[in-house]
C-alpha cells in the first residue's frame, strides 16, 4: 500500500481517506479487470442460458471482494467495485446473448462483396 503526504508531511493513505487520487497501477487492474469479465459475460451468455448467470456473479463479487479487501482498500470502496464488476459481468453476459441469436439466424461473420452504391438502396 503506498502512503503519500499531505501537504503538512503526514502520511496518508488515499484508499482509506478518499482525497481523489487513486494509484495508477490499481486503475490498470481494474480496467484489465473489467475486460477480462465483459469477454467471460459474452462467453457464457453466448454459451448458455441465464441459470448461469447467478453462480457466475457470485463468484465474481466474492473474488473481487476477497481480494480488495486483502490488499488493504476501503470495505465501501470494495463494494463499489464489486458492484461495478458484477454490471460488467451481465452487460457482457447481455452481448453474449445478441451475438447467439444473430449467429443462430446467421447473421454473424458473414462478410459480403457489396459495392457503396449497392449499401444506400437497402
Amino acid at each position: 500500500m503506498d502512503s503519500w503526504k499531505n501537504h503538512h508531511g503526514v502520511a496518508i493513505n488515499p484508499i482509506l481517506i478518499g482525497d481523489g487520487h487513486y494509484p495508477p497501477f490499481r486503475a490498470k487492474q481494474m480496467v484489465i479487470l473489467l475486460l477480462s469479465l465483459l469477454l467471460i459475460g459474452a462467453l457464457l451468455g453466448f454459451r448458455f442460458h441465464v441459470f448461469i448467470l447467478v453462480p457466475a456473479i457470485a463468484c465474481a463479487l466474492g473474488c473481487v471482494l476477497a481480494v480488495k479487501i486483502a490488499c488493504g482498500e476501503a470495505v465501501w470502496l470494495a463494494l463499489v467495485q464489486a458492484s461495478l464488476a458484477s454490471a460488467v459481468l451481465q452487460i457482457g453476459y447481455f452481448c453474449g446473448i445478441v451475438l447467439a441469436s444473430n449467429a443462430a439466424r446467421g447473421h454473424v461473420l458473414q462478410w459480403r462483396n457489396i459495392s457503396v452504391s449497392q449499401r444506400t438502396n437497402r
